[in-house]
């Protein structure tokens, strides 16, 4: 008798899971993002520059940085740079793009993503570091 009932559901056609998985898709799945895009934003104190370690400050004026940015980040719908160096101070006037990214983190603050995954970290020390932390971003590697 105990077979009788899983044994007449099978038989009608019903689906069981014996394999105890009972995880069901969400019928409504979140967005997939089919063109990730590179996005990257620095938020500084631009009157703590002058307490900062050399190779920080070297970082808001790399032509290495910016030339890497232009190369890899997607511009934005209105044609400027999907990257963004500012004043904590200049928050507010971001575009949308940005806005949610800001945390109130201390600065200097690092902020990437590649449209599905992101980071948030402290400045790093160097321009080096900095590519270092944001390539597998730009580059999905």
């Amino acid at each position: 008798m105990k077979f009788f009932f899983p044994l007449l559901l099978l038989l009608s056609g019903c689906n069981i899971d014996w394999t105890g998985n009972h995880v069901r898709p969400d019928p409504n799945p979140p967005h997939v993002v089919t063109s990730p895009e590179f996005r990257l934003l620095i938020v500084e104190e631009t009157a703590d520059r002058p307490s900062l370690p050399a190779g920080q400050v070297s970082i808001f004026t790399s032509t290495t940085l910016r030339d890497y940015l232009d190369q890899h980040c997607k511009k934005l719908s209105d044609g400027s740079n999907g990257y963004r160096i500012i004043d904590k101070d200049q928050v507010n006037e971001l575009p949308a793009d940005f806005k949610a990214t800001v945390k109130d983190n201390p600065t200097p603050w690092l902020y990437c993503t590649d449209g599905t995954n992101g980071l948030s970290c402290p400045l790093p020390a160097t321009v080096d570091e900095v590519l270092a932390k944001v390539r597998p971003y730009a580059e999905g590697k």
